[in-house]
């Protein structure tokens, strides 16, 4: 994703919103994580992603996923700090790195997962996935 930008990436900003295809790499874990391996895979599509940041800060926040604040550098490499939570009585830990460019970002996000399926059966996964975004266009954006 070469975008011809060079200088400092984080004096220029990288706010806005951006189009994002997410493609998974691996889901580790014991057997229960199965289905959740399949229903990944499953999974097609894009997402919008909205990122704040002002112009020559080191820090930004992913606005459309409270919670997840990162820092970046003048290259644009950055990384998020590790967010935990619970979604569905499912306790997760999500974390990002990646580099920023003129024309958007790519990205390994590494999620956690730690689930009480039934009685004596604890589901734990962990999700690799490769993200690409794309700086979308002002218009027609959701």
């Amino acid at each position: 994703m070469s975008s011809g930008f060079t200088g400092n990436i984080r004096k220029a900003g990288v706010g806005g919103t951006y189009v994002v295809q997410q493609r998974i790499v691996s889901v580790g874990g014991n057997w229960l994580c199965d289905p959740l391996t399949d229903a990944l895979r499953r999974r097609v599509g894009q997402s919008y992603e909205q990122i704040t940041h002002e112009p020559d800060s080191a820090r930004f926040a992913l606005a459309s996923r409270p919670g997840v604040h990162g820092v970046i550098d003048a290259d644009g490499v950055f990384f998020t700090a590790p967010y935990r939570g619970t979604h569905d009585n499912v306790r997760f830990v999500f974390q990002m790195s990646g580099r920023f460019t003129g024309a958007g970002f790519v990205a390994r996000t590494v999620t956690q997962t730690d689930a009480i399926i039934k009685y004596r059966q604890q589901q734990q996964c962990v999700v690799v996935a490769d993200l690409t975004g794309s700086r979308a266009a002002s218009v027609g954006v959701p």
